[in-house]
């Protein structure tokens, strides 16, 4: 993502030119921008068609995954191969940036600031 205060044509020169090679012109069928932060930054997103590639799939198999919250996920296969994805540091994670957001807003709502304010990045 590029810091630009307004979408000029030097800040999309720019940043096509570190995307040139990446990019391919004549594939390019869209191109979206989104606005970010009340306008002060900005995300440019291209859209080009992609051929799916083909996946080899075996009809005598498949895996069963669920879903929970200190087992992120517990999958079983059909040929007794069984795994489970840890939660618990994702779920810290996240109950860190919930306490920190109440911590932030407590604050705000002591200032007295209405409406909703956005980190600048």
């Amino acid at each position: 993502m590029y810091r630009c205060r307004m979408l000029s044509r030097s800040c999309l020169e720019r940043y096509l030119f570190h995307s040139r090679s990446i990019l391919n012109p004549e594939a390019i069928k869209e191109v979206r921008i989104h606005s970010k932060y009340n306008a002060r930054f900005f995300e440019v997103e291209f859209v080009s068609p992609v051929e799916p590639e083909p996946v080899e799939t075996v009809v005598d198999s498949a895996r069963s995954i669920d879903f929970g919250l200190d087992n992120l996920a517990t999958c079983v296969d059909t040929n007794g191969a069984s795994f489970i994805v840890d939660g618990r540091k994702l779920k810290s994670i996240n109950q860190w940036f919930n306490k920190e957001n109440a911590r932030l807003q407590s604050i705000k709502d002591r200032q007295k600031i209405e409406g909703i304010t956005l980190a600048s990045s």
